[in-house]
């Protein structure tokens, strides 16, 4: 049975606060996946490893001090905490309703028998 279109307007929102809103949640899609995909790469593990060989290599230098870790914890706990931020935006969103998901997997017979392994039912005996 086809829906009818809500035309009703938000009440309370304005127009132009919805249409803010829809740019920004755009613009920090396309910039997600674009920074998904550039730090996503060995050369940014190999500057991530970098980083820190050279922040160990300057602990003498510093005598090892309080000011010289708190540099690498607030570093790394300020990265960590934007690129879960950032991973976990442009992945595709799993339906919380089980019988939705149910619905949505065209072949769900197939996908227990791939998990079963190659051959698992020309086995004998119980699974």
């Amino acid at each position: 049975m086809p829906r009818k279109a809500n035309n009703r307007k938000p009440k309370g929102k304005k127009e132009e606060d919805r249409d803010f809103f829809c740019r920004v949640e755009d613009a920090f899609r396309v910039a997600a996946r674009k920074i998904s995909a550039v730090l996503g790469t060995a050369w940014a593990f190999m500057g991530a490893v970098a980083i820190i060989v050279i922040w160990g290599a300057t602990g003498h230098i510093f005598h090892y001090s309080d000011t010289w870790q708190l540099i690498i914890n607030t570093g790394t706990t300020i990265v960590t905490f934007l690129m879960v931020l950032i991973q976990n935006h442009p992945e595709p969103r799993l339906p919380r309703d089980p019988a939705q998901a149910r619905r949505s997997d065209p072949q769900p017979g197939r996908r227990a028998q791939q998990a079963d392994g190659p051959g698992r039912a020309f086995r004998r005996g119980p699974r």
